[in-house]
């Protein structure tokens, strides 16, 4: 191990979750071959954020360990960012597949066996957060899925209830949870655990809503290129593809395109790229100090004045004013 690295084992961040010892880790992932690297924070309610990247030269295998004599149980939400890995566990046979892009929400008992298997030469991101069971139980009592809330409560070792695409705003507020030297210290902390928690609001809401239902009537070619669509979409925010280039890249057409992407995202094409935009200006004028003309420039809209209409549209506030009030607590 190179010096200076700090190293931590997938025991020791269960064994920090399980206690619900607040803290944060940046480093490498102990015992394992291709040594991910990971980013870990806990909050004392014992809620749980594990960002890993790694890039293994061979196969690897990560089996569940029982870590105290009474088996733990969690609630998780498993966000995969690139390549599709596998979970082995519980009554289902067949292994479930993480797909890239996609959060998978589910309920796990430490202490019974489940495998995650990785497949070799392939870089794999993903953000793992985990937290009581209660919670996300009580986010969601208005489900329309009460059959998968169910599944929750079972004694089966592993389940996964639901699976759907990530939207924009995950996909920023997974950027903004792990965005580095955004702050220090306790603010550092604070700043990270209202993001998580806002995280999990967020998807709980969207499976509340049933956000993902609509996906399913979507065959599996048409479905790859709508997420490619999304990637492709969200590349390049300030100069995005018409929707000709974009469908064309995707390798669909423009009518499948729209009509799957409002499927499995629940928004246009450019609804969710005006969202994204919205939410990544309101993050650098209130992290960045970014000045709003600038701010309008960034993300990709020519007039600041048109900027500031829709900002204020979706926030409920303008940007000016929302400067104002960042500057009055530096």
């Amino acid at each position: 191990m190179i010096a200076g690295i700090q190293t931590i084992s997938l025991e020791e961040i269960r064994k920090r979750i399980a206690e619900r010892r607040r803290g944060r880790f940046q480093g490498v992932l102990d015992g394992i071959q291709g040594t991910p690297k990971v980013d870990f924070f806990c909050n004392d309610a014992g809620t749980a954020a594990s960002f890993f990247d790694f890039h293994p030269t061979k196969r690897v295998v990560l089996s569940s360990a029982s870590l105290e004599k009474k088996a733990s149980e969690h609630a998780f939400l498993h966000f995969s960012l690139t390549n599709t890995s596998e979970l082995y566990g519980g009554s289902v046979l067949r292994p479930h597949r993480l797909e890239p892009q996609h959060c998978a929400i589910g309920f796990v008992r430490i202490g019974n066996n489940f495998e995650a298997r990785y497949q070799a030469d392939q870089a794999y991101r993903h953000l793992s957060v985990h937290m009581d069971p209660a919670l996300l139980i009580g986010l969601m009592q208005d489900s329309e899925d009460l059959d998968g809330h169910a599944a929750m409560q079972t004694n089966d070792s592993f389940s996964i209830i639901e699976k759907l695409p990530i939207d924009g705003t995950q996909s920023l507020l997974i950027r903004e949870l792990f965005l580095q030297n955004a702050y220090e210290g306790a603010i550092r902390d604070l700043y990270r655990e209202s993001k998580l928690l806002e995280l999990i609001c967020a998807t709980a809401a969207r499976l509340r809503h049933g956000a993902c239902g609509p996906a399913r009537n979507l065959d599996r070619k048409d479905a790859t290129a709508i997420y490619k669509a999304k990637e492709l979409l969200l590349a390049d925010i300030v100069n995005p593809p018409s929707l000709k280039v974009l469908a064309n890249r995707a390798g669909t057409n423009e009518f499948t395109l729209k009509k799957g992407f409002k499927q499995v995202f629940g928004q246009t094409v450019y609804g969710l790229l005006h969202e994204v935009r919205l939410l990544e200006a309101r993050r650098l004028i209130e992290q960045d100090g970014m000045g709003i003309h600038e701010t309008a420039k960034w993300v990709g809209y020519k007039s600041a004045s048109h900027f500031s209409g829709i900002f204020k549209r979706r926030f409920g506030i303008l940007p000016k004013q929302l400067q104002k009030q960042v500057s009055r607590f530096c």
